[in-house]
């Protein structure tokens, strides 16, 4: 058999790396995903919340600061929103471009056997000729 050339050994721990960073990122995406829907639940509670303190604060003096504190907190929440939708996005790019360099790895490491495997033939072959001829 012959050896491994460098490069297909590097190729070999760089399709290893990817396969092993794929399952983190999944793992990223989900977990973002749901923080995300955590978000989203929370932005539509406060801005109900919001609702209702406009009304009563319409009605009863005081709740002003109450309004202006739920209209923080929205704020605050719209931010996070937009914070983990940014991270989502990021990491799903992320999961992408990981996912391609690993096909194209995966299809390089398949030509690359195959070629050594029709290598190896030819090698089976002048080896079986070269005792022939002694």
């Amino acid at each position: 058999m012959l050896a491994l050339t460098a490069s297909e050994a590097d190729k070999g721990r760089e399709l290893k790396s990817f396969t092993e960073q794929a399952p983190k990122l999944q793992a990223e995406v989900t977990r973002l995903t749901q923080e995300l829907a955590t978000a989203t639940t929370t932005l539509q509670s406060l801005g109900e919340s919001k609702a209702a303190f406009e009304t009563t604060a319409a009605r009863v003096p005081g709740l002003d600061a109450k309004v202006a504190d739920t209209e923080q907190k929205l704020a605050t929440a719209n931010k996070e929103l937009n914070d983990a939708r940014e991270a989502l996005g990021t990491a799903n790019d992320t999961l992408e471009g990981v996912k391609t360099a690993l096909e194209q790895l995966s299809l390089q490491h398949a030509d690359e056997k195959r070629l050594r495997k029709a290598a190896e033939g030819a090698v089976t072959t002048l080896s079986s000729e070269a005792s022939g001829l002694r």
